[in-house]
């Protein structure tokens, strides 16, 4: 113990190189004892162990190997007695192995014929099941042959006795028919005088109607005297338009031609394509609205059904539902129409005569307005527009006695543009000496079949459009709106026309009527007070 403390103090006295030497040189030697030596020394043991089992394995092995040398002579005489058991067994085999080769034989033998028997069964078994099928169909034949006999003979004999039956029953017809024939023709001899003297009566008729039908056009056209006279009876009170109404809008003119009928349509359709209930209604007895809004199929069924404006315009207990019940679809649109027919003409014509020699009890004038101031047709419709005829008659009348406004197409040539003067005159008339329509009102003149250079009307078409403002100014007593928008004078209207469709469909003159019609609803609160307009 001293040396190892003189050691380690000489090591601490020569320096820290010294210490660290020696220290590297003791962790060295434990490294290699603990990698190599004491793992040397495990093998080692190990393999003393082993040798230590292997010897005892030696042992016990020699220790078998005596007994097996005790046990060898025995085992051999053992193995000499079963090699001669088995060259006896083997001979043995041989012999059954003969046998069975020859047994095997037979049974392939035996079991060929077995199958050529069992297909000769099978062929036996088909044609027997054949012959019973046969035997089967016979049967069934035989059964439905014997059904059929007795059919045919039970029917037989029941048309047998339908004939007899029927035979008498023609006989006896036969002579009804015979003394039916005598009556008849008796009848006959006296009714054909009676027929004569009826269809002489008839004609006589027709000729006193065709007579009264011209005196009346007469009276119409002798500038409209006949309608003249004041309100007459119970009238109908003129609804005050609100903003929940419906504005009624009488396209008129007193001249033909100018195209009431195509604004009337391609005004309605404008506004029904922009989501508007719109009731349009034909009141000219030619129909052409009828015939451009609706298809051939709906014409007819309405003829048949007797649904037209005349079936309202005749009927003086007529009602608003009716309106809407005889207002026709137009397409799949929100339009609607009331059609004209071609008794239009005679309704009116016997109207005006009743209401002239005093056969009626209401003021026929007023028929329509009873009608389409009807709360349930102003609660249904946002705008109602009435295609008049070039005439003041009885349809003209009933729509100027129940509109707002009146919108007056016109064209712009010297013939054309002079009846409208003659129209404001007669409006005011009919406003206010005869009090007809107090509350009418003109929205304005629309020019139609213009013609544009340079973006602005003709030279021709300025001058005319000018002076007809002027023009009536005396007649109406007050300025007359002249709307901004013109409608062209295109193709595209005849066209549609000829295919029965709205001439809308061209690009252009959809523009122009979406624009007038913006002109139209800026134009209608201004008649009313500024109340909001109700179209857009």
């Amino acid at each position: 113990m001293g040396f190892l403390l003189d050691s380690l103090a000489e090591f601490i006295r020569r320096g820290a190189d010294h210490v660290v030497a020696y220290a590297i040189g003791f962790c060295s030697c434990l490294v290699i004892w603990a990698l190599w030596l004491r793992p040397a020394a495990n093998k080692r043991r190990k393999l003393e162990q082993s040798l230590a089992a292997s010897d005892a394995e030696v042992s016990r092995l020699q220790t078998r190997l005596e007994s097996l040398e005790d046990d060898l002579p025995r085992s051999r005489n053992e193995a000499r007695k079963w090699r001669e058991l088995a060259e006896s067994e083997r001979s043995e085999a041989g012999y059954f192995s003969g046998k069975l080769m020859a047994a095997e034989h037979d049974r392939n033998r035996y079991q060929s014929r077995c199958q050529e028997l069992d297909a000769e069964v099978e062929v036996l078994c088909q044609a027997r099941d054949s012959a019973l099928a046969a035997v089967a169909d016979l049967q069934r034949d035989r059964d439905r042959l014997t059904a059929q006999h007795a059919e045919v003979a039970t029917g037989l004999n029941e048309e047998l006795e339908q004939l007899h039956h029927t035979l008498h029953q023609v006989q006896a017809d036969r002579d009804r028919l015979h003394l039916r024939t005598r009556q008849l023709q008796s009848r006959l001899d006296e009714l054909v005088p009676r027929l004569d003297h009826t269809l002489a009566q008839r004609d006589a008729a027709a000729g006193e109607r065709d007579e009264a039908r011209l005196l009346l056009d007469a009276i119409a056209r002798v500038d409209g005297n006949s309608w003249k006279s004041p309100p007459q009876g119970e009238v109908p009170a003129f609804r005050r338009l609100t903003s929940h109404c419906a504005p009624i809008i009488a396209v008129v003119n007193l001249k033909g031609g100018v195209g009431k009928t195509t604004l009337t349509a391609n005004l309605a359709a404008t506004w029904f394509q922009a989501g508007k209930n719109v009731l349009a209604v034909d009141l000219d007895y030619q129909n052409s609205l009828t015939h451009l809004c609706l298809k051939a199929e709906q014409v007819a069924d309405l003829s048949r059904r007797q649904q037209r404006v005349e079936q309202l315009l005749a009927d003086p207990f007529a009602t608003g539902e009716q309106v809407l019940k005889f207002a026709e679809r137009i397409g799949e649109s929100t339009g609607r129409l009331l059609a004209a027919g071609e008794q239009l003409a005679d309704v009116e014509s016997d109207i005006l005569t009743r209401w002239l020699l005093k056969q009626t009890d209401d003021d026929v004038r007023f028929r329509l307005r009873r009608l389409l101031h009807a709360d349930a047709v102003q609660q249904h419709f946002d705008a109602i527009l009435l295609d008049c005829p070039p005439r003041l008659s009885a349809g003209c009348i009933n729509a100027l006695a129940c509109a707002d406004y009146v919108l007056v197409p016109v064209l712009l040539d010297g013939l054309s543009s002079e009846a409208v003067p003659r129209l404001l005159r007669w409006l005011r008339i009919l406003k206010d000496e005869t009090q007809l329509c107090p509350q009418l009102a003109v929205l304005g003149l629309v020019a139609n079949k213009v013609r544009h250079y340079a973006g602005d009307l003709a030279k021709q078409h300025q001058d005319v459009w000018s002076r007809l403002q002027t023009h009536c100014l005396d007649p109406w007593r007050e300025p007359v709106h002249a709307f901004h928008t013109a409608l062209p004078h295109k193709a595209a209207f005849g066209l549609a026309a000829d295919h029965h469709a709205f001439a809308i469909r061209d690009q252009e003159l959809r523009a122009k009527f979406r624009d007038l019609a913006l002109e139209i609803s800026q134009r209608i609160p201004i008649h009313e007070g500024g109340r909001t307009p109700v179209l857009s």
